[in-house]
């Protein structure tokens, strides 16, 4: 009987644990973003890059996401039956000549991008494929011709450099996306002390496409040229700070396009190496570790929207001095109105309070009649604003359009009517007419003080005898 009764309790406590992490990963499953997986195609041109690049498969893998290798040549189907196969596209395939299924198909790729999912293009200094080479074209980014490198003669490593001056140390915080982007995180701040080891393609971002966003760049000292060149005889496509070695375009329906230029930034090598930077006076400064394992996690991170994702919740407006009353639909002009709504940003894990200084509130019907920051309070972890409803009666919106480099567009409205004054609720007195009041009492008063002299004075002595 006893066993009976430990056997019956062993199963409940089973079941009950069973239950709880269940309904703990429902939970997290429901908080997730609409568009967050975590199926992962990495596409190779060889199995010996599964060796080589072993430390970024095992990190993408910690990072949590499912990871499935492919060669180039396979015959690979990025969608089937109107449903995505993969969530997000890694392709480290630069000197396959042809590849294999849709990859083939540089319309297959866009198609990809439009549907809503990542990819992330990697080149190497021998080049990149001429399908890659046409998705990025079509996303504004044109990489320099094959069998170039980017070069820096004040900025290379002693113990890695084949004598050209192409594996670059990149440790100014200017060279990396600036920390507003929040693309590398809390990371930035490290890469002053684990510099980052770079050795491809340069490539140019066109400046009139505002999608674009520069990752990772050279120095002012930097340049992309031929290697086999003695001389510089031609213009270079890109030279100093323009020279960008990692780029991405951010689709406005928030799928990310990032093109990398080195494969060997991503090798075990690179992530293992010690640094020793060139010195002009000669005495070469090192560095015990280089950063390249925390800057391409960190940077795969964002490219497949596990970070730099925004929402909003929690969306009120109300009269200023009555917050019981939250949603109206009709506000009357001149009145006070008070606007909040949380915005939160998701880190891979959780749903995090979203906190800058820059989020415009427009209040407008076809132009903005008003716009104001919106405030956050960290004691309500929300963001607030009070406007004056305009003078003009008529359907407006209060409209938020909140577009950043490294996050996704934050882009909501909410409609109200402003009404004019009932005939109730105009002023009795108003302060424009008080001189014509004044006029009036005044006038009134003259007749009276008039009527009275009139009345009370006695006629002239002089006219009485006359008479």
């Amino acid at each position: 009987m006893k066993i009976s009764s430990l056997l019956l309790l062993v199963c409940l406590m089973t079941i009950f644990a069973v239950s709880s992490t269940l309904a703990d990963e429902v939970e997290l499953e429901n908080n997730k973003p609409i568009n967050y997986r975590n199926r992962v195609l990495v596409v190779v041109e060889s199995t010996q890059i599964k060796t080589t690049h072993s430390r970024l498969f095992d990190e993408l893998k910690k990072a949590g996401f499912s990871v499935e290798i492919k060669l180039a040549f396979d015959s690979i189907s990025l969608i089937k039956y109107g449903e995505n196969v993969y969530d997000h596209l890694l392709i480290m395939a630069p000197k396959a000549k042809r590849l294999g299924g849709d990859l083939d198909d540089p319309r297959k790729i866009l198609e990809f991008i439009d549907r809503g999912h990542n990819v992330f293009i990697v080149a190497s200094e021998d080049g990149l494929t001429q399908n890659l080479r046409k998705v990025a074209i079509e996303s504004g980014i044109e990489l320099d011709d094959d069998g170039t490198n980017v070069i820096d003669h004040f900025n290379y490593d002693v113990k890695l450099d084949s004598d050209k001056h192409t594996t670059i140390v990149i440790k100014d915080e200017k060279q990396f996306a600036c920390k507003k982007t929040n693309i590398l995180g809390s990371a930035l701040s490290k890469f002053s002390t684990q510099p980052v080891l770079f050795r491809g393609l340069g490539m140019l971002l066109k400046p009139q496409n505002k999608l674009l966003v520069p990752i990772l760049s050279g120095a002012s000292t930097s340049y992309s040229y031929s290697t086999s060149d003695e001389r510089v005889q031609t213009e270079p496509l890109v030279k100093g700070r323009e020279t960008v070695l990692i780029g991405a375009n951010q689709a406005r329906n928030g799928a990310r396009l990032t093109i990398c230029g080195s494969m060997d930034l991503l090798s075990n090598q690179f992530f293992d190496a010690s640094i020793t930077q060139f010195s002009l006076d000669g005495n070469a400064k090192t560095f015990a570790a280089s950063g390249n394992a925390l800057f391409s996690i960190e940077l795969i991170r964002w490219a497949f929207q596990s970070r730099g994702l925004l929402r909003h919740t929690k969306v009120h407006h109300y009269l200023a001095d009555d917050v019981t009353k939250t949603q109206p639909t009709a506000y009357r002009v001149g009145q006070e109105l008070t606007y909040t709504v949380s915005i939160e940003e998701w880190n891979g894990r959780d749903w995090v309070p979203y906190v800058t200084d820059d989020i415009q509130l427009d209040f407008i019907m076809l132009h903005p009649y008003q716009r104001v920051f919106l405030k956050f309070d960290e004691k309500a972890q929300k963001y607030s604003a009070t406007l004056k409803a305009p003078d003009t009666y008529g359907v407006f919106k209060f409209v938020v359009d909140h577009r950043r480099h490294g996050f996704n567009q934050l882009i909501f409205a909410d409609q109200v009517t402003v009404r004019p004054m009932h005939i109730n609720e105009f002023e009795r007195f108003v302060p424009a007419a008080y001189p014509y009041y004044t006029s009036v009492f005044v006038m009134m008063g003259a007749f009276v003080v008039f009527v009275i002299v009139l009345t009370f004075t006695a006629e002239p002595k002089d006219k009485q005898k006359t008479e």
